[in-house]
């Protein structure tokens, strides 16, 4: 999809007066205009002129249906550099987009944030991808692990993983609840994935490689969110019967933990607000920050909650 800017190519006739243009328009009525549009009409209204397209980037449009991708067929070879947006709130409407810089038969979508994608290809090559301005921001070799779990590619194309005390070699990587923040504007960005049972790697703008959180031995990472400049995530053991939460604060140069609740077997009713042992289940999490005299934040895990 190419948005194509022509300044003043529409004019606006008034009665007894010479024509304007529609770039002369109160800043305040273009604004009140790109509220009330949708995602799709907002596209268009940037190749209105310049100052609608600085407009558009700056108005906060209303709530939107979240768009549906479509990606090819691994082995479609007519459409290898085409994807499909589905809008819902225009009926039976499909949108094609074309990048011949990006394999989309041969890569997978792993998160999404705005209009980014986190995205990985056959290859393991890992990246960041803007699906309506097409740019793209490669992100470091996946065997570019700066920590005690390395990670080689063999010569069949398998992968060993190693971190002192144990090796192993896998036909895959295990990507666990990937997440990431950019901003529109600097491109700065942290990208957090789970590598399995192992580490927790993350890698910002400007980076070579991938850092790592180690995971404690017999837990693996179960499941992530990023808000606000921290990182959650819910581990658990092999058997299920135990888990915790972590809290790491990126908002510095080196990632600081400032959180754990350590979890047994139970279910809520069961729950000892007073104590230090919270029951945790196979879940996910969802992070909800509440604006009370308290500053408390509540983390929700399926059908538990914990108060922090």
């Amino acid at each position: 999809m190419k948005l194509l800017h022509k300044p003043n190519s529409y004019k606006l006739q008034r009665r007894g007066d010479k024509s304007k243009s529609w770039s002369e328009l109160p800043q305040d009525l273009i604004n009140s205009v790109l509220e009330r549009l949708d995602f799709a009409d907002s596209r268009r209204a940037e190749s209105v002129c310049s100052s609608w397209y600085s407009a558009a980037k700056r108005c906060v449009a209303k709530k939107q249906i979240p768009w549906l991708i479509l990606l090819p067929d691994e082995d479609d070879k007519i459409n290898n550099h085409w994807c499909k947006l589905f809008n819902p709130g225009e009926k039976d409407k499909l949108y094609k987009i074309r990048d011949e810089d990006v394999e989309f038969a041969n890569s997978y979508c792993l998160a999404t944030y705005g209009n980014w994608l986190f995205m990985v290809d056959y290859w393991y090559n890992l990246y960041l991808f803007n699906i309506f301005t097409h740019e793209r921001i490669d992100l470091p070799p996946v065997e570019s692990q700066l920590g005690t779990t390395k990670l080689e590619r063999t010569l069949k194309g398998w992968f060993c993983i190693s971190n002192g005390h144990r090796k192993r070699n896998h036909k895959d990587i295990i990507i666990v609840s990937p997440v990431f923040w950019i901003d529109e504007h600097t491109k700065e960005y942290l990208v957090l994935w789970g590598f399995g049972e192992w580490c927790v790697a993350y890698s910002k703008k400007g980076d070579t490689f991938w850092n790592q959180i180690q995971i404690p031995v017999d837990y693996g990472c179960s499941h992530m969110v990023y808000k606000d400049q921290k990182l959650y995530y819910l581990l658990k053991d092999y058997i299920g019967s135990n888990g915790f939460i972590k809290i790491f604060d990126f908002s510095g140069e080196i990632p600081r933990e400032t959180f754990q609740c350590g979890g047994v077997p139970g279910n809520i009713s069961s729950l000892d607000p007073t104590g230090n042992s919270w029951r945790i289940t196979n879940a996910k999490l969802v992070v909800t920050v509440c604006l009370t005299s308290m500053n408390k934040l509540i983390l929700w895990a399926t059908r538990q909650c914990f108060l922090i």
